[in-house]
């Protein structure tokens, strides 16, 4: 408003008291605002922006704050994403499951003055403790009622189950901007985070991809019907043996029971990892495998690279797949082990 005083003139007068006046009601308009309701909005547009990486902070902002170790600062998990402990600097819900972050881990930061942007390094993990205000519903099945999208029921080890807070029954309502943001559909599957204190803070956080429209999961009254077939249920009418091999599949817990019926149904064994375990246990695992798999649409970027570089170690094959689905991987089972008997 300063500026627009500043440059009145003859020519400008009319155009510049329209500014004025409109600044003038938006400040009244403001003031009648709950201080509550203001700190909120406030948080929002800061915890939405941390993902859209549109805060650029100048590399001199943490010159003077204390290191926890070479360079390192510890990541408090918010909502979307979290910030560096003693620093402004936001880490980006995408950065934090790409590296695979929890909180209290130990990140450093590198400022590239070129994009105006930071870059993260994990440089050590923390003790895997969790924010106690932050809670998190994960695998959330998007439902359609009336003109709003919400989510009731979430999924968890091949089941469908019923979304409780505090051990009450709850359905979130998807908030627009949330809808709008990650093009959110019926049958969608989305990670949602909230506030203990305040359940209505609840945001998407993320949405999974689901490459087979024929696997998406179905509302949960298709569930309570009890002469229609799981969605999980495997249908395949195949001859595909897998010869007693055991396989490792890496990723998607969701579905962890499906899979394991798959391949036993075809005479393997399973065994099943996150991809998020120690080190020490991701290559124990991957060390009885016959054959792994990564269901990399469910994993994070580090326990890509640590499985792969396992394998390689190990001399193990391995392959991944995008899809949540039974035929994919059956399918890449199948060939994996096709292409280690030929080239035996």
């Amino acid at each position: 408003m300063s500026e627009s005083i500043a440059t009145i003139s003859f020519e400008n007068i009319k155009e510049s008291e329209q500014q004025i006046s409109d600044y003038l009601q938006l400040v009244t308009l403001i003031d009648k605002l709950p201080l509550r309701f203001l700190d909120s909005l406030i948080l929002n547009k800061i915890e939405d922006k941390m993902e859209s990486h549109e805060l650029p902070l100048l590399e001199a902002e943490i010159e003077d704050t204390e290191k926890v170790e070479e360079g390192g600062y510890k990541f408090n998990r918010k909502l979307r994403g979290g910030h560096l402990e003693g620093t402004n600097i936001l880490v980006p819900e995408s950065i934090t499951r790409q590296l695979n972050l929890d909180h209290g881990d130990i990140i450093k930061p590198s400022y590239n003055p070129h994009t105006e942007r930071y870059y993260f390094e994990l440089i050590k993990k923390g003790n895997r403790v969790v924010n106690p205000e932050r809670q998190q519903v994960s695998y959330g099945i998007v439902e359609k009622e009336n003109s709003m999208l919400l989510v009731s029921t979430y999924l968890d080890n091949g089941s469908n189950r019923l979304v409780k807070v505090d051990d009450n029954l709850h359905t979130f309502i998807l908030n627009q901007d949330d809808i709008l943001e990650f093009s959110i559909e019926p049958g969608d599957i989305v990670d949602i985070a909230y506030y203990s204190s305040n359940v209505k803070t609840a945001r998407v956080i993320y949405k999974h991809h689901i490459e087979e429209p024929e696997n998406r999961p179905m509302p949960s009254t298709f569930y309570k019907t009890s002469n229609k077939k799981s969605f999980e249920e495997d249908d395949l009418t195949d001859s595909i043996t897998f010869d007693n091999k055991t396989i490792l599949v890496v990723g998607c817990e969701p579905r962890q029971t499906a899979y394991q019926n798959a391949i036993e149904k075809r005479n393997g064994s399973m065994v099943w990892a996150s991809g998020n375990e120690s080190l020490d246990r991701l290559e124990r695992l991957v060390m009885k495998a016959d054959v792994v798999v990564m269901i990399t649409t469910f994993m994070s970027h580090y326990g890509s690279q640590s499985t792969v570089k396992f394998c390689k170690e190990h001399n193990v094959p391995f392959t991944s797949i995008e899809s949540r689905g039974i035929k994919s991987l059956v399918d890449a089972i199948s060939s994996t082990l096709t292409h280690e008997k030929e080239s035996a």
